[in-house]
């Protein structure tokens, strides 16, 4: 697992330039005054489509055909993947934070009042959704078909929440007020729930990913 974890990071250590690239829109951002929830959020987005990157390079020209003379399982394979994620997690909550206090200096007006929980969560769950769908339709539809299925995926949430958003009222109910109850919640308590439903996604996604490597012929 070791060597899958030094070539992922070698890949993404390439991207060097496009990473100094995103870290200069993220402070663009900032001096702009957007939300620093959004700034965030879109990094998370971003550095997590990344680790999924290294997947097609994986796959590229026949790679995995390769990959596996060596000896290393497919259940180890897809375990390092979930790993590599969740190191790029720990290093984007870092980064959050570093953002966090970083915002107050370059636009004090609008950063008065940063909730570091509200930020915390927002890069979990942005960064925890997009691995833990992504990683198993990759592996099981490759790089082309997986960006189909990803996108019927979205579509298929957004009908849902639409459909929500349309049902909730007529039933004598807001949409809002279904999540009401998380403004009652200590912050601390609300993000260690969160990490702990993360936790769980990552897992079945695991799960479900190495049922499907051990079941892939190359």
């Amino acid at each position: 697992m070791k060597g899958l974890l030094v070539k992922d990071i070698r890949l993404m250590k390439n991207q060097i330039t496009f990473m100094a690239l995103i870290i200069v829109i993220c402070g663009i951002f900032l001096v702009m005054g957007e939300e620093l929830s959004f700034v965030t959020g879109y990094l998370a987005a971003i550095l997590s489509i990344m680790v999924i990157n290294t997947l097609k390079y994986d796959e590229f020209d026949n790679g995995y055909n390769f990959l596996f003379t060596l000896p290393v399982s497919r259940r180890v394979y897809v375990m390092e993947k979930y790993l590599f994620g969740g190191i790029v997690i720990l290093l984007l909550l870092i980064t959050g934070m570093i953002l966090a206090n970083v915002a107050p200096v370059i636009q004090p007006e609008v950063y008065q009042r940063i909730q570091m929980s509200e930020i915390m969560i927002t890069m979990l769950l942005i960064a925890v959704i997009i691995q833990s769908v992504t990683i198993p339709l990759q592996l099981q539809f490759g790089s082309e078909k997986s960006r189909m299925a990803l996108g019927v995926l979205i579509a298929g949430v957004f009908i849902a929440v639409t459909v929500m958003q349309k049902a909730l009222p007529s039933l004598g109910a807001e949409f809002t007020s279904a999540f009401s109850f998380m403004d009652r919640v200590q912050p601390r308590l609300l993000l260690a729930g969160a990490c702990g439903a993360m936790l769980i996604l990552l897992a079945v996604s695991c799960a479900v990913s190495v049922q499907i490597m051990k079941k892939k012929q190359f």
